[in-house]
């Protein structure tokens, strides 16, 4: 899927770069080749787009609720909450639940983004 888009965006790439030569060098009857190969690849291209996009959300989604229970299990495992609630180390932190939770989130989005 992820081939798929990249192959619809180099094909918008080149019919756009078309459609804006005949646009600008005033060929009627090439504009409207390349307006139909564009909307051609419009109708083919969009729900390419949308399909990878959501399938990358539902992805990042699931990999985020797995991740976020993998955590707090292992921080309600061995109570380590009650060493942060008693300020263990000196440092009083302030909703760790909900840190690891906004760590999870931002980890897994920077991670999709990176390798999707």
């Amino acid at each position: 899927l992820t081939l798929l888009n990249s192959g619809v965006s180099v094909a918008f790439s080149y019919v756009g770069r078309d459609f804006w030569s005949a646009l600008s060098s005033k060929d009627t009857a090439e504009f409207y080749n390349m307006l139909v190969k564009f909307s051609a690849a419009l109708v083919f291209g969009a729900p390419v787009s949308v399909l990878y996009r959501w399938q990358r959300e539902r992805l990042a989604i699931a990999w985020r609720e797995w991740m976020t229970n993998r955590v707090l299990g292992l921080y309600y495992s061995n109570k380590a909450y009650y060493s942060l609630e008693r300020g263990g180390g000196g440092v009083e932190i302030d909703n760790p639940d909900q840190r690891l939770t906004e760590d999870v989130r931002s980890f897994t989005a920077y991670s999709l983004t990176l390798f999707l």
